[in-house]
């Protein structure tokens, strides 16, 4: 399924592959979270290839794994695992989305400006990474500009990875 948006003179387009169905809320809270840092740190027409699924499976195991979320920049995807998502996040589940979908466009952004996060398998410093700090920081600036006074954390495993 795809949809296109118009905000301003530019254009996007969505298309959408649900292996786990979701409510249009969330599909509404991810394209928000995509769009709002394309747009703020870019400014051009893009389209979002999304999958949502459960889990994401790891291409080299072919075994779950316990990732929120990716941008797989060889693919132009973004993935979301929403079992994941729901069962390690507390709190409203299309505030957490909004900012995950945020969080991964603003990789997709690193990349398109030339300079791509390391990747996440097999680095244990992945969540100290300066890309990962300015993706969370971007997410916060999302979610306070589409929810004002909005505050709580992301909080992953005991670490806290985002303070609104």
């Amino acid at each position: 399924m795809s949809s296109e948006i118009s905000h301003d003179s530019l254009r996007y387009k969505f298309s959408w592959t649900e292996v786990t169905k979701v409510p249009e809320s969330i599909k509404e809270h991810i394209r928000m979270g995509l769009q709002k840092v394309w747009e703020d740190n870019m400014g051009t027409d893009r389209e979002f290839k999304v999958i949502i699924a459960g889990t994401l499976i790891d291409s080299d195991t072919n075994k779950p794994t316990d990732i929120l979320a990716e941008y797989d920049s060889e693919s132009d995807t973004f993935r979301f695992a929403m079992d994941i998502i729901k069962r390690q996040l507390e709190g409203s589940l299309d505030l957490n989305v909004l900012i995950i979908a945020a969080h991964e466009a603003f990789h997709a952004v690193q990349v398109a400006l030339g300079d791509p996060p390391p990747l996440y398998k097999g680095n244990q410093n992945y969540e100290d990474d300066r890309h990962e700090r300015e993706a969370w920081e971007a997410a916060k600036k999302v979610a306070s500009s589409i929810y004002p006074g909005v505050y709580g954390k992301i909080v992953r495993n005991g670490r806290v990875l985002l303070e609104l």
